[in-house]
């Protein structure tokens, strides 16, 4: 298995990221209890790459299988080049929208930083990120992020960081809820109607057609 690698290039004065291709013996797989080898990592003594058996059954022939993390399936195309079917932890991240047109400019900046003061803690992101595969697609964290962003002048009034994980749990209003559920919907059907050059139909297509195939030398 040819793969690339983000590594990190020493070049006295200055590091770079750089990309490095390297070979593989061994896939991946998603569940780290399936895997019957892991990393171990380099050994500057001898300069290898040490890997060891795990204790997962391991036979003749069988395929020796690590697994390089938890990783989402853009996070695999990313780092590895290949996406898995049915990944357990597929991920999706949306953008919050960052302003109300109804907003002013202190109501946007309480928001702001009420958002940044209740990440750590509660899980309040601009950024929200949700497992394909979960049965809450809409987690309580993207919801709480969602009612402060839409909050009316006289609710944000009421919100400071002592009763801010009330918004975990607690709706704010029912006029509040209702405009998190519409913009969710917009969010979600703008990310379902995006339009794309080619249809991954066409993809598989093209890649398993022998005339557009590259061949060693242009690859």
């Amino acid at each position: 298995m040819l793969f690339i690698r983000v590594k990190k290039y020493d070049d006295s004065d200055d590091l770079r990221t750089c990309l490095i291709p390297l070979a593989d013996i061994a896939n991946h797989v998603s569940i780290t209890h399936e895997a019957n080898i892991r990393t171990i990592g380099f050994i500057s003594s001898s300069n290898l790459f040490l890997l060891e058996t795990t204790d997962a059954s391991c036979a003749v022939n069988d395929e020796l299988c690590l697994n390089y993390n938890e990783l989402s399936n853009w996070q695999l195309l990313l780092y590895y080049g290949f996406t898995i079917p049915n990944n357990p932890f597929d991920t999706v991240v949306i953008d919050l929208p960052s302003k109300k047109e109804q907003d002013t400019y202190e109501m946007e900046m309480k928001k702001m930083i009420l958002m940044s003061m209740g990440e750590q803690q509660y899980g309040f992101n601009m950024e929200q990120e949700f497992n394909m595969t979960s049965k809450q697609i809409i987690s309580d964290e993207l919801m709480a992020s969602m009612r402060l962003l839409v909050m009316t002048e006289q609710e944000l009034n009421d919100y400071d960081i002592s009763n801010l994980s009330k918004l975990l749990t607690t709706m704010v209003s029912i006029e509040n809820e209702r405009n998190v559920l519409s913009e969710l919907e917009n969010l979600f059907e703008e990310m379902k109607t995006v339009a794309y050059t080619t249809s991954l139909d066409d993809n598989v297509k093209r890649l398993n057609d022998e005339d557009t195939r590259l061949c060693d030398e242009e690859r």
